[in-house]
């Protein structure tokens, strides 16, 4: 029966063990690489730590030859000494460094910065959520020590919405979500063989449920009249998208002129997110001010200057619509809010006026119930609840 402890598991007549990074078994393919390191623990655990630092400064998907004998010479009381002088050299550094949490944080974002399959939108998210993460009270302590409690540690502080940057306590939806990203962190440290994972590793990762309804920041119709009373003609056709058809600044800056149909005053498209299909039936204000912009530009997703209105750039996402909007909401003295809360207040009027399911569709989202499998939406009821919010907006279009 085996026990295990940072320094790997321990069987009865045979010691401890551990298992670091990855070999070339017979049949060609990569194993698990296991270390057996004797019967004493403290010595196992130092041991453990050398062969792990040499497999870390390797920095391959494998051991090689010459540095799994390397590996098997740490085993020895003797460690460096059995090392021909010229790898002695070059293995002392190694034995020196020892992978912290931090530093795992900072190899699984490089790691995953250089796969080439993921979106921009992605690689910024999972840069954002490590960049959170390392503020974590244990970024610092050595991989090696990192046992269950100390991952119930981690999971608890982060679900108890520490403090952000800011100075206001961060949001529940992104403390799960920097939550989950610390599992995939530890995920990527044990199948890549820099750490060994305690048992049950995934249960300590479960999360509870929601604590329930979380309060939507809106804005009220005298601030919408305000920011729509100061904005420029750009500006008001990119908040008359942001209302009419629930676009943030992702939709506006992927939309084409092949989805928009000036002459039936419709636009269908695909949400960029979640890939569900919808359409949204324009107002003559946005069909009107649409038209203007794209006979002058011809192309709403690029600024007056012709740049992107939303680009990822060393997985920074640089928005377009962030600066105007806070510059507008200066001059309209409204000192709360975002672009992206003016999608949350049409959905929220949205909702009120025809229920939960017409809010779905206004905001394109995707279905999690089976009803998905037996019914399609139908965007009539959309458009009707369209011309509902439109007349509710009466104040801000000074009628």
């Amino acid at each position: 029966m085996a026990r295990f402890s940072t320094c790997g598991a321990y069987t009865v007549g045979k010691g401890w063990r551990r298992t670091i990074g990855r070999k070339i078994g017979d049949g060609g393919k990569l194993v698990p690489c296991r270390f057996w390191l004797g019967y004493d623990k403290p010595k196992a655990t130092a041991t453990a730590l050398a062969i792990e630092s040499l497999w870390v400064g390797i920095n391959a998907p494998h051991w090689s030859v010459v540095a799994l004998a390397d590996a098997q010479r740490l085993r020895t009381p003797s460690a460096v000494e059995d090392v021909p002088e010229s790898r002695a050299t070059a293995l002392l550094p190694m034995l020196k460094t020892v992978l912290t949490v931090g530093g795992l944080i900072d190899r699984y974002r490089q790691a995953k910065m250089a796969d080439g399959q993921l979106a921009p939108a992605s690689m910024h998210s999972i840069a954002s959520r490590t960049k959170a993460l390392e503020r974590s009270p244990i970024v610092g302590m050595a991989l090696a020590d990192m046992g269950a409690e100390h991952l119930s540690a981690l999971v608890a502080y982060w679900l108890n919405r520490p403090m952000s940057g800011r100075g206001v306590r961060i949001s529940e939806t992104s403390a799960r979500l920097i939550a989950k990203t610390a599992r995939a962190v530890f995920d990527y440290a044990d199948a890549n063989g820099l750490w060994l994972a305690p048992r049950r590793f995934e249960r300590l990762f479960r999360l509870p449920k929601s604590t329930g309804m979380v309060m939507v920041e809106t804005y009220s119709m005298a601030e919408l009249t305000a920011l729509y009373g100061q904005a420029n003609g750009r500006m008001r056709l990119l908040m008359l998208l942001a209302l009419n058809c629930g676009f943030c600044s992702a939709e506006l800056a992927t939309l084409r002129q092949d989805e928009v149909d000036l002459k039936a005053k419709i636009i269908r498209r695909r949400r960029q997110k979640t890939g569900v299909p919808m359409e949204w039936k324009l107002w003559p204000e946005t069909a009107t001010a649409l038209a203007n912009e794209m006979a002058t530009h011809g192309v709403l997703a690029l600024t007056a200057n012709d740049k992107p209105l939303v680009e990822y750039i060393g997985g920074r996402r640089i928005d377009a619509i962030t600066n105007p909007w806070r510059r507008l909401q200066k001059q309209a003295n409204v000192g709360r809010g975002s672009f992206k809360t003016l999608r949350k207040t049409g959905a929220t009027m949205v909702r009120s006026i025809g229920g939960i399911e017409v809010s779905e569709m206004y905001l394109s989202h995707s279905e999690k119930t089976v009803a998905k499998y037996y019914s399609v939406p139908e965007p009539k009821h959309l458009a009707t609840a369209l011309a509902s919010l439109r007349r509710r907006l009466a104040p801000m279009f000074g009628r």
